[in-house]
């Protein structure tokens, strides 16, 4: 961790270096102070600084108690220079950033990256988003919590921004789960698709007040047609208790490779209740060539509930309430590409759970945005679509006291660029 991490709150701040002129006070007011806040800094310019004595030691107090600095090289003003020099004889980081091409900066400087902006409206709010990356990446901190949210959920390039946002899941019932009479005998806790649902509503009121909730609806209300309308779609489950997600993903990997589906297990005992496979260009993600159990999703193999000890399901089924996966699709509503279509499901209901939190509690999704950053691809763009494999564990004492936390993985990653639709990266 870098060591400026490690400061105290009081010691966390940006210092700001630039000329002091109408055009350059509206960059720091729209652009620079705001990124500077949006990453939890303080914000220090010297002009902030009315204390008496020389300009040169205040400005030097000013740099000695930032983590970093930023300084605007437009026109090369000679103040920003020095500034700039005492800031790296100082050993502090400084982010650089300039109006004019980058070649211009002065050569002492012009082996240090430099971020060119306009001074547009346009080109502020652009500044503004990449000091944001700049400042995390310089000081190694770790993402927002709201803005992880924001960026998963409602990321930056929806054109549709005000809506209509629709939560769509239809959670089966203890008996038509599992088949059996009675009810889960542990604690009262939120399980299965109601992760997914607490999660999302709970993540739109924290970005948007109780006023901008999704609306809920469950498919067995609604004709197929509806899917036509235009609305960014959250799709909770897979198409056994959710026809919806099953008739979107058709939609949504109609022209993508590779294709993920939901079928129900052809070797299922139980036709009332049969289990679920997620297929991968038609063929059960779990086995190999040789019926063999992939292990890269994780767990060592345990014998499912009543199935005999010699038979195929012994040693291909993983004990689905003590860990599983599911997937976390999103990208392009097909219907509408300006919105946003987004399914979280799994093949049990631990896998199901395991993609809603991924999508909705922020330290799962930054584990999910480090990994499609190592693909070159931005979670603030919609258009870029993935597909990720997730997993977790189920709590020590069982799945109906919750979940192990620690054990959340992302497992493999699929990136379907929208120039590029075909295009797999595993």
């Amino acid at each position: 961790m870098p060591s400026n991490q490690k400061k105290s709150d009081e010691q966390q701040a940006a210092f700001t270096m630039m000329p002091y002129r109408d055009g350059f006070v509206q960059t720091y007011k729209r652009a620079i102070k705001p990124a500077v806040e949006g990453c939890g800094l303080r914000s220090l310019i010297a002009k902030d600084d009315w204390k008496s004595g020389p300009i040169e030691g205040r400005i030097r107090e000013q740099i000695d108690v930032a983590s970093v600095c930023i300084a605007d090289l437009t026109g090369n003003n000679s103040n920003v220079m020095y500034e700039v020099a005492v800031a790296h004889s100082c050993k502090k980081p400084v982010i650089l950033i300039t109006q004019e091409e980058p070649e211009n900066v002065p050569f002492d400087v012009r082996n240090h990256r430099v971020i060119k902006y306009t001074a547009t409206s346009e080109g502020r709010v652009d500044l503004l988003e990449r000091l944001i990356v700049s400042i995390r990446a310089t000081l190694g901190l770790s993402e927002l919590p709201l803005r992880l949210l924001r960026k998963m959920l409602v990321p930056a390039s929806l054109a549709l921004r005000d809506g209509p946002y629709v939560v769509a899941a239809s959670p089966l019932s203890f008996r038509a789960a599992t088949g059996s009479r009675g009810g889960w005998k542990g604690p009262p806790s939120t399980l299965s698709d109601h992760v997914g649902i607490r999660g999302l509503m709970q993540s739109f009121g924290l970005l948007y007040g109780l006023n901008r909730l999704p609306e809920l609806l469950n498919p067995d209300d609604f004709k197929d047609t509806v899917l036509d309308s235009t609305m960014h779609l959250y799709c909770i489950a897979s198409s056994k208790s959710n026809r919806w997600t099953g008739k979107m993903m058709k939609r949504f990997f109609a022209a993508r490779h590779p294709k993920w589906e939901f079928k129900p297990d052809p070797e299922s005992t139980n036709l009332s209740n049969p289990w679920v496979l997620i297929r991968k260009n038609g063929k059960p993600c779990e086995l190999d060539k040789k019926k063999k159990v992939i292990r890269r999703y994780g767990q060592p193999c345990e014998p499912e509930l009543g199935a005999p000890p010699e038979s195929d399901k012994s040693r291909i089924v993983v004990r689905r309430t003590k860990w599983d996966f599911g997937l976390v699709i999103r990208g392009p509503n097909p219907s509408d590409s300006r919105c946003l279509f987004m399914a979280l499901a799994g093949r049990s209901s631990l896998g199901t759970v395991a993609a809603s939190m991924a999508a909705t509690v922020p330290e799962f999704i930054q584990v999910l945005d480090r990994e499609l950053l190592q693909q070159g691809t931005d979670l603030d763009d919609h258009r870029t679509a993935f597909c990720a494999v997730v997993s977790i564990a189920a709590s020590e004492k069982g799945y109906v006291y919750g979940v192990d936390r620690d054990s959340f993985e992302v497992n493999d990653l699929w990136v379907y660029p929208p120039d590029l639709r075909e295009k797999s990266v595993e």
